[in-house]
């Protein structure tokens, strides 16, 4: 896990500029890569530079950017399988990394060896011989590659857009996708930046500087198979994933797929590993986990490391902001940034998170939703053997959702895939991204970065019915977890996410943003007038969460837009 840069027909390398702009560069991906920082030219108008968070091999024959006299790569991510693709070609690792993996491998098959890695990554490689590079970004898109530029007489790429953007200027759709829909990666906040999206690819070929986008691999290509093979298949994954040569942590959040990773890791580590889980708790407030969190912690027996919202700070929204580049959309994004600062403080470096399993086994309501439409009877026959009142109020939130949503007429099958290659896990990704690396952490997503997991669960038919276990969503792996996590977690139906007591948090915080929230900045992009009103609603009325979530928005923007004046700002001299 690390920082990635490269610049292609830049200013000539010995311009003075270049060294200030690679030094400033470095400087700003530094929290991304603490261990280690370099760049390389591969020629006068083409340079890669690297911060390093050193994971595995981890002394410095493992730094970047890495080399083989053709052949220059700058990377980020985990590639779990080195090992075995390692021995299946006869070769010894002398820096014992995954980074010498892919440059070997790249060298011998070019892109035909991406559909061979297991694990997630953003890099870029120079061939110097044939004057042609690649910018590419793994399947699912853990890891982030944003670029600017024309694609003809000047490139840049980048982990992070700060580094890439040249003036002060935020895209008004961002903002519009903030407010409206509670989205912050919609597209990049910085005028004139792009992100790779997942499973594609840039190459340029340097004498005819041309950019082309390569179409993602269609994947969904799963076949039938057994529980017992499923769980199997789990294991094994999980113990190419505990791979790491520093201190790894667990987020538990009270949910089945955070619990399931635990015990997965328990199983391969065995009763007597020294395994860590960190959880954001509410004691006293709704939505609180502690009681589901504690239930498996006690279960695997591990040190339970707890971060209490209530004693949540105001001060908290700035912090995030400075150290993620990004405006929260809401306290939840703060809660996973303070449980990420904890598990810093407690001295891990990998953290593993439970995102991708909704999309993969069918997890999220709207799934159901479409499955009524398509084989209600099918469903109906399913959720019918579960007990009287969960099926009630199932069948109430449904119905209540027909009455609010528009229904897209696809299978959940396309919902599944659409969630998982589009916004829905794509959003979740950048925040634990943002979070972990704003501390120097790496986050791994055990659900969302295995390909030939993916193929599987996406590959299972069109419709729920069939994902379903006596109607109980994520089925196979409920029943693939069985004795991995405590029973009443198995058949547990009530978790609704990551949740913390937002309005809340916004009442006791408001005092605190009032001039963040009526400053001038924020006159170009929301009303004073309706910043004013939601004041007054939340004022009359504590439990108007639609105001308390508006005007924790306003505060979001309006920090976040002090922070872009800031960076841009000239230096000033000592």
């Amino acid at each position: 896990m690390c920082g990635i840069y490269a610049a292609f027909q830049a200013l000539p390398q010995d311009s003075a500029d270049w060294q200030l702009r690679l030094e400033k560069v470095s400087e700003q991906l530094a929290h991304r890569g603490p261990d280690a920082a370099a760049w390389k030219w591969a020629d006068e108008r083409h340079v890669l530079l690297h911060r390093r968070l050193s994971i595995v091999g981890l002394g410095p024959a493992g730094d970047q950017p890495m080399s083989d006299g053709r052949f220059l790569l700058t990377y980020n991510g985990e590639i779990y399988n080195y090992i075995e693709l390692a021995e299946q070609e006869g070769w010894s690792l002398e820096s014992g990394t995954d980074t010498e993996l892919l440059l070997r491998l790249w060298a011998a098959y070019g892109p035909d060896c991406l559909h061979r890695l297991d694990g997630f990554f953003a890099f870029v490689m120079l061939d110097q011989e044939q004057k042609q590079a690649w910018a590419v970004r793994d399947f699912s898109g853990v890891k982030p590659l944003y670029y600017s530029g024309d694609g003809h007489s000047q490139m840049a790429f980048c982990s992070e857009e700060f580094p890439l953007a040249t003036s002060e200027k935020v895209h008004s759709e961002a903002i519009r996708a903030f407010f409206n829909e509670g989205l912050s990666d919609v597209l990049p906040w910085s005028q004139g930046l792009q992100e790779i999206p997942p499973g594609h690819w840039l190459q340029l070929n340097w004498t005819e500087t041309a950019l082309r986008v390569e179409e993602p691999v269609k994947w969904y290509k799963g076949e039938k198979s057994s529980i017992k093979d499923l769980r199997e298949y789990l294991l094994g994954s999980m113990k190419r994933r505990l791979r790491s040569d520093v201190p790894i942590a667990f987020a538990l959040s009270g949910g089945l797929d955070s619990a399931i990773l635990l015990g997965l890791a328990r199983e391969v580590l065995g009763p007597e590993a020294d395994l860590h889980a960190f959880s954001v708790s509410a004691p006293g407030m709704p939505g609180d986990e502690s009681f589901w969190q504690k239930q498996v912690a006690d279960f695997h027996k591990v040190n339970w490391h707890r971060i209490d919202m209530n004693q949540a700070q105001g001060d908290w929204l700035p912090q995030y902001i400075e150290s993620t580049g990004r405006p929260a959309v809401a306290w939840n994004n703060l809660a996973h940034w303070a449980l990420c600062r904890e598990v810093k403080a407690q001295g891990m470096v990998v953290l593993f998170n439970g995102q991708g399993a909704d999309e993969l086994f069918g997890g999220y309501p709207h799934y159901y939703r479409a499955a009524l439409l398509r084989e209600p009877w099918a469903l109906i026959k399913q959720m019918s053997k579960w007990p009287l009142n969960p099926m009630r109020l199932l069948l109430q939130a449904l119905l209540s959702w027909f009455k609010q949503s528009e229904l897209s007429g696809k299978s959940p099958a396309a919902l599944m895939r659409d969630d998982f290659f589009g916004l829905r896990l794509g959003q979740l990704l950048h925040y634990e991204d943002r979070n972990g690396m704003a501390f120097s952490l790496e986050s791994r997503n055990p659900f969302a970065d295995d390909q030939k997991l993916a193929e599987w669960a996406l590959g299972q038919g069109e419709e729920l019915s069939s994902r379903l276990h006596n109607g109980y969503s994520k089925g196979a792996l409920r029943q693939a977890a069985k004795g991995l996590v405590p029973e009443a977690l198995l058949q547990r139906i009530d978790k609704k996410g990551f949740t913390v007591p937002d309005t809340a948090l916004t009442l006791r915080s408001l005092s605190e943003w009032k001039e963040a929230i009526f400053h001038e900045r924020l006159n170009a992009h929301v009303s004073q007038e309706m910043r004013k009103k939601a004041w007054k609603r939340l004022a009359k009325n504590a439990k108007d969460h639609k105001a308390a979530r508006y005007l924790f928005r306003c505060a979001s923007l309006s920090y976040y837009l002090k922070f872009v004046v800031s960076r841009h700002e000239p230096s000033q001299p000592d």
